[in-house]
């Protein structure tokens, strides 16, 4: 793997190998992917499209869906980690234009409306609505303490994915590593809560050449 490498010319010359195989690889999954969304089938391909992202690194995360100007999208990301970003930079870099069918993200986007999102935590699905968030800004920074009621009962990378994506959806995940500072779960409601949207303007209250960028940045 990419990671175990040593030396930078070698590492880049694989990276670069690995990127050009995840293309051609795509070429050939594309089409199946967009019917898959047509008919509402993601699970079958789910594996194969889980399958190339990781051959890139396996700390990475993917979505598909919705585009912005396409008819879908598909999104590679590394979820904040700068060793990521690196791959996630130069895949972006080497993606074919966007066109009718396909167009291509490296990082999440805000979503219109966060309350209307569920997260699916393996059998779990998560209301974002119900998320409540305490802000305290510090600087340039927002630290943030996430709550939601199932949070207790949650450890590891549930407990984790449940404190970090709805930072991502309220925000966009560019935002999110621009502002966002410490980010702490917790197992009970903290004083003076703020739900997603809440959040959000406080955030593009304290940044507001961000506010043009975060509503382009939306999608339904």
């Amino acid at each position: 793997m990419l990671r175990f490498l040593r030396g930078r010319g070698n590492r880049d010359a694989v990276e670069s190998a690995e990127i050009s195989v995840f293309w051609r690889r795509w070429s050939r999954l594309r089409h199946d992917v967009a019917a898959a969304l047509d008919a509402d089938k993601t699970h079958l391909i789910e594996p194969r499209v889980a399958a190339a992202v990781s051959a890139l690194d396996r700390g990475l995360g993917w979505s598909v869906g919705t585009g912005e100007r396409s008819r879908y999208a598909l999104m590679v990301t590394g979820e904040g980690s700068a060793r990521l970003r690196a791959i996630t930079d130069a895949w972006l870099a080497a993606a074919p234009p966007a066109d009718t069918d396909w167009e291509y993200h490296d990082a999440a986007p805000a979503h219109d409306d966060p309350s209307e999102v569920t997260l699916a935590l393996g059998d779990l699905q998560v209301p974002l609505s119900e998320i409540r968030v305490g802000a305290r800004p510090a600087g340039d920074l927002v630290d943030v303490v996430v709550f939601h009621p199932v949070m207790a009962r949650l450890h590891g990378a549930d407990r984790d994915a449940l404190s970090f994506v709805p930072l991502d959806v309220a925000l966009g995940e560019r935002v999110v590593e621009r502002r966002i500072g410490r980010v702490e779960p917790a197992d009970a409601e903290p004083p003076n809560a703020l739900d997603l949207l809440g959040l959000r303007a406080l955030v593009t209250s304290l940044d507001p050449p961000a506010r043009g960028r975060l509503i382009r940045s939306t999608c339904s």
